[in-house]
């Protein structure tokens, strides 16, 4: 079975995809990243909160660069907010996320926000160093040095 979002707006980073014979304009997982760290930083998580199960699995399949995640941003003229509800309201959030329905296998909240605080970090901190990150190793600089 595959299910499309769609979405009317214009796209800051899109690519063609293909899948099959079946050939299609979509957005870039950096720019789909983006939007859940966007939504992650503030108050909405709790009405998204299917956006830390996303994010989290999308984080197990690909790389992603602070660099262009700042540069979507500022082509989208986005606001970041402080991440205030997801480091200081974690119960709320937990429950947000236990309500979650239609989503098979979900894993542990506890496993998905440790792994989320690891990646959101630099963001949280408003660290503008050029980061890389992958599932293996979490963040590392340009010359592959793991950022604790």
């Amino acid at each position: 079975m595959l299910s499309i979002d769609i979405d009317m707006r214009a796209a800051v980073d899109s690519r063609m995809y293909q899948y099959g014979n079946v050939m299609f304009q979509g957005v870039t997982p950096e720019c789909v990243i983006s939007d859940k760290i966007n939504v992650i930083s503030s108050d909405r998580v709790f009405r998204r909160a299917k956006d830390l199960v996303d994010l989290y699995a999308l984080l197990h399949c690909v790389t992603v660069q602070t660099d262009n995640i700042r540069r979507i941003w500022e082509r989208e003229n986005r606001v970041i907010g402080t991440f205030n509800a997801f480091t200081s309201r974690r119960d709320e959030l937990r429950h947000s996320y236990e309500k979650l329905r239609r989503v098979d296998a979900k894993p542990e909240f506890d496993v998905i926000y440790n792994y989320l605080v690891k990646f959101l970090t630099p963001f949280i901190n408003a660290i503008t160093d050029a980061l890389i990150w992958n599932s293996e190793n979490g963040w590392t600089d340009r010359q592959n040095r793991v950022i604790p």
